[in-house]
Formats: C-alpha cells, sequence, structure tokens
C-alpha cells in the first residue's frame, strides 16, 4: 500500500507533458487501482516555471530519480506519449508503461505497472491521468 502511494506522489508531482510545454499553472487529476482495488483519487496545483517547460522528459527524469525510478523508454509522436519506467527503491521493484495523448497544454494519460511489494506481494497497479494548463502563475 505505501508502494501505491509513492505512485501517486511521484505522478502527481511530476505532472507530465510533451517533449516542451507551456509554462503556468496547470491542474491535474489522478485516480489509482492496486490489483482491481480503487483507491481515492486525488487532484493538484502546481506552477510550471518556464525552465521546467523547455525539456518535460529532463524534468520527469529528475523527479523519477528522487524515487528510485529511472525512465527506460521515451517516444513522444503524433501527440501521443509511448513510455516506460522501472522502479528499485525499498518499498517495491516494479516497471510499468505510461501511454496516452498530450499537448503543450493538456494530457489523459495511463500508467500500468507490475512488480512485487517488499519482495514478496505482487502488485499491479494502473493510474490514470489528466491534467491542463490553465492560466499563467499568480507570483
Amino acid at each position: 500500500m505505501k508502494q501505491v502511494l509513492m505512485y501517486v506522489i511521484l505522478f502527481s508531482s511530476v505532472q507530465i507533458w510533451a517533449q516542451s510545454f507551456e509554462a503556468g499553472l496547470w491542474k491535474s487529476k489522478e485516480s489509482l487501482e492496486l490489483n482491481g482495488i480503487p483507491l481515492p483519487s486525488s487532484s493538484d496545483e502546481e506552477c510550471i516555471t518556464k525552465e521546467q517547460a523547455k525539456d518535460a522528459k529532463a524534468t520527469i527524469e529528475k523527479e523519477l530519480k528522487k524515487k528510485g525510478c529511472t525512465l527506460t523508454k521515451w517516444n513522444y509522436k503524433n501527440q501521443n506519449l509511448d513510455a516506460a519506467i522501472t522502479c528499485n527503491n525499498k518499498d517495491m521493484v516494479a516497471s510499468g508503461k505510461l501511454t496516452g495523448p498530450f499537448t503543450s497544454k493538456s494530457y489523459k494519460l495511463t500508467c500500468e505497472a507490475t512488480g512485487t511489494y517488499k519482495d514478496v506481494l505482487p502488485a499491479v497497479a494502473e493510474l490514470k491521468l489528466s491534467g491542463e494548463r490553465v492560466s499563467a502563475c499568480s507570483k
């Protein structure tokens, strides 16, 4: 269960975007199922700087590394992402795919990951992510 929360925290803090995206205030929503059981959904707002917006892949890789995860594949074509990650940390060893449409102003992605929790419990997670740029940041 703790690892599931790591996925939610990871993806809500990372905010997945196109190769480059618009700086500004982004609103996101995440929903998660673990082994077919729905967990509470969450939403977030984050102000993305111009620097972060320049290279989405680098921003994502930096955040993944903090969680013991690595981006192993990145393919962005025709406004669709086909990416893969692996995670190996104290709680879970897992791998998954992150796919779906996104543009510089919005995204709607699904992450499917499988692995083991604490080297014992098999786990299958499906995380749905959606978000959009809503305005300039108020600073």
